[in-house]
């Protein structure tokens, strides 16, 4: 499964199009509050606003709050428009559709050239919403597969030659394993959730009790594929 676990940074602050064609230059005594993910994501936007200041001579006070991606849309459209939410924020890149329609984000003015010319397809794909550019990628996240080449001479191209290969190699006793991940990561397992049908959401008809043991028949169903 491709993840796309892109986060784009979201300028809400104010751009306007006529300011194109001047200099922009920030209102006196300028504030901008700024949401980014815990840990490093904070230290970069620090990082990024001092030199932001220092590169153009400003003198933006920014103040910073670590929050999760996952829950920014949410908080930007229970509390857009008040001084509670954030002027920059990071958020994941499917989030990006449900910002537009509630008009909490803005149509990137300034770097969509850039972004095109720099970015891999991917993160520019994962920042547009109608073929509008919204925001700055800041990290694109996949999967890598590593392998042994003593025990294999190339690696795999598809999983059945993986179930193929663990048929002779898989050994509990000795804790071998053709194919190893972390279960628990669901961005790391839904692969294997979905690839007998399985989904997370159904219709109205269909009871939580009815999803879980459907859930879990498909699940292990994927499982047995590769055991």
């Amino acid at each position: 499964m491709k993840k796309a676990i892109l986060s784009a940074v979201l300028a809400t602050s104010c751009i306007c199009g006529s300011a194109m064609a001047q200099e922009i230059v920030p209102e006196a005594d300028a504030k901008l509050m700024v949401w980014a993910d815990h840990g490093a994501s904070t230290k970069f936007m620090k990082y990024a606003a001092e030199e932001f200041n220092k590169q153009n001579g400003y003198n933006v006070e920014f103040t910073f709050r670590s929050l999760s991606p996952v829950d920014t849309a949410t908080r930007l459209i229970q509390d857009g428009g008040t001084t509670q939410v954030g002027d920059v924020v990071e958020i994941e890149h499917d989030t990006l559709g449900r910002l537009v329609v509630a008009g909490g984000v803005m149509e990137n003015l300034v770097s969509t050239d850039r972004i095109e010319k720099e970015m891999i397809p991917g993160a520019v794909a994962a920042s547009k919403a109608n073929n509008v550019g919204y925001g700055f990628p800041v990290s694109f996240a996949t999967l890598a597969m590593y392998y042994n080449k003593d025990l294999l001479n190339e690696e795999p191209k598809t999983f059945e030659e993986i179930i193929e290969f663990s048929k002779t190699f898989n050994n509990s006793r000795q804790k071998k394993y053709a194919l190893l991940w972390n279960v628990q990561n669901y961005y790391e397992s839904r692969m294997f959730f979905a690839m007998n049908g399985g989904y997370e959401f159904g219709d109205e008809a269909l009871t939580l009790k009815t999803w879980v043991l459907l859930t879990k028949v498909l699940f292990r169903a994927s499982l047995q594929c590769l055991s």
